[in-house]
């Protein structure tokens, strides 16, 4: 009788601390994470300035994701997206723009409307860019 006590309180211990360890280690199922997409800019009547000639700035994509993650320009200028990975890009923008482009490869865009734009890529939807067109 003893024994059979012992044994139920040995197993009910074990059992106590499997289930401890089990709720400890538990972790939260990944999450994918989005850039925020952003409401185009308010024009204002504010004093305008001298026109500035277009210009074209360049976002590199490597394994590690778009480099500078963050890219400002103005209406009118452009991107050349600069494929550095061993993999094809997959392009895809908050505006359903998209693009394929070769490892190796570049791909330029005009950006011509004021708003600001997510970039991830279609296949690694876990790095992300910004385009913010002001």
């Amino acid at each position: 009788m003893k024994t059979k006590i012992f044994i139920l309180l040995a197993v009910s211990f074990i059992l106590a601390i499997l289930a401890t360890g089990l709720w400890i280690t538990k972790k939260e199922p990944a999450q994918r994470i989005e850039a925020p997409i952003l409401p185009f800019a308010e024009k204002t009547n504010e004093a305008t300035t001298t026109p500035t000639e277009p210009i074209t700035k360049n976002i590199i994509y490597t394994k590690d994701g778009f480099n500078p993650a963050v890219t400002n320009i103005k209406p009118g200028d452009s991107i050349v997206f600069k494929n550095q990975n061993s993999k094809t890009l997959d392009l895809v923008m908050s505006d359903a723009t998209s693009a394929t482009i070769a490892k190796g490869k570049n791909f330029e865009m005009v950006f011509s409307e004021v708003g600001t734009l997510s970039l991830s890529d279609k296949w690694n939807p876990q790095v992300f860019g910004v385009v913010i067109v002001r």
